[in-house]
């Protein structure tokens, strides 16, 4: 072996030594990111079905509420004269407008979540 061979074969020694040492360092680094990337999605995870137990629990009411809406407003439709109307509907959508406003926030919330945005 001639020495300009040999130095050759050195000089690519190193050089696959470095660009093993690049791809472990890139693999490492992936590693920490997917790494990351799965908790946060364990964490959206969280979020998310905390929100559906929420939305759930306010559908419930909501049905609680129209439920005795009705029995409020057929007992009170023998007292109303025609020309009246009843003044229970106000807070009935009063209560929509405030399901529908934090379900659209939970929404966004975790919309924004999943694309990153803190």
């Amino acid at each position: 072996m001639t020495p300009t061979g040999w130095n050759g074969g050195i000089g690519e020694i190193f050089s696959l030594r470095d660009q093993l040492k690049q791809a472990e360092e890139k693999a490492s680094q992936v590693q920490r990111e997917c790494d990351g990337l799965k908790m946060e999605l364990q964490e959206l995870q969280v979020l998310y079905d905390s929100s559906q137990r929420e939305r759930a629990e306010l559908e419930e009411e909501l049905q609680r509420c129209k439920a005795e809406l009705e029995k409020l407003s057929g007992g009170a439709q023998r007292f109303i004269h025609s020309s009246e109307h009843p003044v229970l509907s106000i807070p009935f959508i009063g209560m929509i407008v405030i399901v529908a406003v934090v379900w659209c926030w939970l929404s966004e919330l975790a919309s924004q979540r999943a694309r990153g945005v803190r």
